[in-house]
């Protein structure tokens, strides 16, 4: 009965808070990099073929890049968004200039062979 008890009470205060605090972190993490990777792709002038996806992992993975050079280089938090922004655009054209050669459909290799 005790071991019952205690069981429960394991889920309900240390399982159930942990999975809420893992969705949140995941919840702001796409929104942080939703936003970071808009202001990136906004920054790069010209079209950009990338998914949403690709937009929330650039612009998270960039805005981690500058926050590093501005903590790192002791700046202050408008300087420090600037270089958050400017990473995440230089991901983005980056990305542009690596996968968005490619035509869609894969071009004139991707013809069926009729197998």
């Amino acid at each position: 009965m005790i071991l019952a008890l205690f069981v429960v009470a394991l889920v309900l205060f240390v399982v159930l808070p942990m999975i809420g605090v893992a969705a949140w972190l995941l919840v702001t993490t796409a929104v942080f990099g939703l936003f970071f990777g808009a202001l990136g792709r906004l920054v790069v002038p010209g079209r950009q073929p990338m998914g949403l996806l690709a937009t929330i992992a650039l612009g998270w993975l960039g805005a981690l890049i500058g926050l590093a050079v501005g903590r790192g280089a002791h700046l202050h938090s408008i300087a420090t968004f600037l270089l958050e922004v400017g990473g995440s655009a230089l991901l983005v054209v980056i990305w542009s200039a690596t996968v968005g050669r490619t035509p869609i459909g894969g071009g004139p290799r991707s013809i069926s062979r009729g197998i």
